[in-house]
């Protein structure tokens, strides 16, 4: 397992947001095709047979009580704005957003039943490393506060969550994790579930 990016805490909770997908189909088959070359390389007897992918954006509630409680409501109007500032537009009309992979994802993240049972799939979160902050973050966090969510939303981060649906034995990530992540600016974890995570564990700092 890569470097903890997801430490589950009481402490710093953050609001963990489902997105778009990250990659195409084509993107998707080309990277399946690469891990699978690399596992037949280390001897592995499993294959991974799907690839789906899914930004994961990390939301950290402003200070104050009332930021913490209309962000955790999921019909408020704030929560929405939020939800639908952080969308691709062009991913969210893309054969991938409505596939039934990608919606395994999401509820993942949503901390809902994600349908898994029986399946081999394995779950890679990919975030900024510890004490970084992205450009993305920056310039997200800027334009959620010139819409007016200011109050609301201190600072947003993006990740990635990749679900391998996996055959055979199990597989080793550490055999193709590079091709997931960039080691000098991101890093992985496995978790069979999205979890409440410590903010700064994922590479979220503060301002």
């Amino acid at each position: 397992m890569g470097p903890a990016a997801l430490s589950p805490t009481e402490e710093s909770q953050f609001l963990a947001l489902p997105g778009s997908p990250a990659y195409s189909p084509f993107r998707l088959d080309a990277l399946q095709s690469s891990i699978n070359i690399l596992l037949t390389g280390a001897s592995s007897a499993g294959k991974v047979t799907q690839i789906r992918s899914l930004y994961v954006h990390y939301a950290n509630p402003a200070s104050s009580p009332v930021a913490r409680s209309t962000l955790a409501e999921t019909t408020s109007a704030v929560r929405q704005d939020l939800e639908a500032l952080l969308l691709d537009a062009g991913a969210e009309s893309g054969p991938l957003a409505r596939d039934a992979g990608t919606e395994v994802l999401r509820r993942v993240i949503r901390r809902e039943k994600a349908g898994m049972e029986g399946k081999g799939l394995v779950l890679v979160y990919v975030s900024p490393r510890k004490g970084t902050i992205s450009p993305w973050s920056s310039k997200a966090t800027s334009i959620a506060h010139v819409c007016g969510l200011g109050k609301f939303v201190e600072r947003i981060e993006r990740g990635i969550v990749f679900g391998l649906e996996v055959e055979g034995e199990k597989i080793d990530v550490k055999a193709f994790a590079d091709t997931l992540h960039d080691r000098m600016t991101q890093v992985w974890t496995i978790f069979p579930h999205h979890s409440s995570c410590d903010f700064n564990s994922i590479g979220v700092t503060r301002p």
